[in-house]
């Protein structure tokens, strides 16, 4: 239609040319007559016709050949794909019946009652649960219901109360004055930014319309595309003529031959696993559930019938040692026992008493315990030292070992000594100021013997 529009418009430009040159004709060559001059300009109607018959002409042509390509290949095709089509439904129907007549006779066969009774069981199951769930849920709105909508209408008040608050202050806070400020502070952001886009906008523009920028920018881009169209254009055309020149053929050759020696792998080792599945496996299992599995479980069962019949035998025997042996011999070890039990918390009572009445003695005894046991410890370090420092020395070691068997004897001189040395220096630490206290008055007497002695040698 846009185009008829146009090619009329030019017509109707041609008319008004030859009207504007007749009468400049007319008025330039003054005595020359041009009335007989007859110029033919086609109509509107006519011109708008033609190009339509053409169009549709051209229309009908080209749909005619295109409809003769389906006519041309259905006559060459038809009877086969009717002949497939037939074959299919027919194939499909017999599927659909085959699928009706089992499912039909699974399902009035027994399977299709027990499936159903299945559903219904179910089904009441279901039901009953939800029964169950909602007497539950009955019996406890009954108990504490009320105080449960109490505790949501509570809380939903409260909830209220305190947005109601909240917006009287906000309503208190926005009415100072504050509010008009915040209005007045929004707008003069909008119209800010408003300005900044327009401003921006004319800037833009005016350097977009300056010294053909903007048309220099558009030709620079579609130049780009024309580039990079020319560049797909190049490379499809060379990939096209790649294709062309491809032989494929011994590619798909050598896939064949790869197929077919893949067949023949592929047999073989498909086949003995069938003949493994079915020599073996499948043996195997039919011997341990036919043979092994049940005497297992008799096994088991024989066991356990003649664990029953021992315990059932020895039920007797068991309640009169019970009645006659095992109960007074408990109740007789259990008084032995409380009352040994009360015994031993007597003696650690009065040990414990004892302990606080002298507790001086305790400390002593703690302390030599303590040293001898460190004491001990040292020797055992020393004997496992030197073991690793004279592993290479066998003869040393012989030496020092006898020397070791008699320090660590049952006599233990050493060990004494050394605990003793240490108890005595613990000792030593604990009452250092009565030791100084007693060694200055021994210091004292002895300076005073001593200066008698001297006096007494002297005289």
């Amino acid at each position: 239609n846009k185009a008829q529009q146009k090619s009329l418009a030019g017509f109707d430009e041609i008319n008004q040319l030859a009207g504007d040159a007749a009468e400049s004709a007319g008025g330039i060559g003054g005595g020359v007559d041009l009335s007989d001059v007859a110029i033919e300009v086609p109509s509107v109607e006519n011109v708008s016709e033609s190009l339509a018959n053409t169009e549709i002409e051209a229309l009908r042509d080209a749909l005619t050949r295109i409809g003769e390509v389906f006519k041309e290949s259905w006559e060459l095709n038809s009877s086969a794909v009717i002949e497939a089509s037939k074959r299919t439904l027919t194939a499909i129907y017999e599927l659909l019946k085959s699928i009706g007549t089992a499912f039909t006779e699974a399902w009035t066969g027994g399977a299709g009652l027990e499936f159903l009774n299945a559903v219904y069981g179910l089904l009441t199951t279901i039901l009953n649960i939800i029964a169950d769930i909602a007497n539950a849920w009955k019996t406890a709105f009954d108990n504490v219901g009320p105080e449960f909508f109490e505790s949501i209408l509570f809380r939903f008040t409260e909830l209220l109360k305190l947005i109601n608050s909240v917006g009287e202050a906000f309503r208190e806070a926005w009415n100072d004055g504050t509010g008009v400020e915040i209005c007045e502070a929004i707008l003069q952001i909008y119209t800010n930014i408003n300005n900044i886009i327009g401003t921006f906008a004319a800037k833009i523009r005016e350097a977009w319309e300056t010294n053909g920028n903007g048309v220099a920018i558009w030709s620079a881009v579609l130049d780009i595309v024309q580039t990079v169209l020319n560049f797909i254009e190049r490379i499809t055309a060379s990939t096209l003529a790649w294709a062309q020149g491809l032989n494929l053929e011994p590619v798909i050759a050598a896939f064949r031959g790869l197929l077919e020696a893949i067949d023949p792998l592929v047999e073989v080792i498909t086949g003995g696993l069938a003949y493994a599945y079915e020599e073996v496996l499948l043996p195997l299992g039919q011997w341990f559930l036919e043979k092994l599995a049940p005497v297992g479980i008799e096994l088991v069962t024989a066991a356990i019938e003649t664990l029953t019949e021992v315990l059932e035998v020895l039920e007797p025997l068991g309640t009169w040692l019970w009645d006659t042996f095992l109960q007074p011999l408990a109740a007789w070890t259990g008084d032995i026992v409380i009352a040994a039990l009360e015994t031993i918390v007597k003696l650690l009572n009065n040990f414990s008493l004892w302990i606080s009445e002298n507790q001086g003695l305790v400390q002593g005894i703690v302390i030599v315990i303590g040293a001898f046991a460190a004491a001990w410890g040292l020797v055992n370090t020393a004997v496992t030292l030197w073991s690793a420092i004279s592993a290479v020395a066998t003869t040393a070691t012989t030496v020092f070992g006898a020397a070791v068997a008699f320090l660590t004897s049952p006599i233990g001189l050493v060990t004494v000594a050394i605990g003793a040395v240490i108890a005595v220096v613990a000792l030593l630490i604990q009452h250092w100021d009565a030791v100084k206290e007693a060694a200055a008055k021994a210091w004292d007497f002895i300076v005073e013997k001593w200066n008698a002695a001297a006096e007494w040698v002297n005289t």
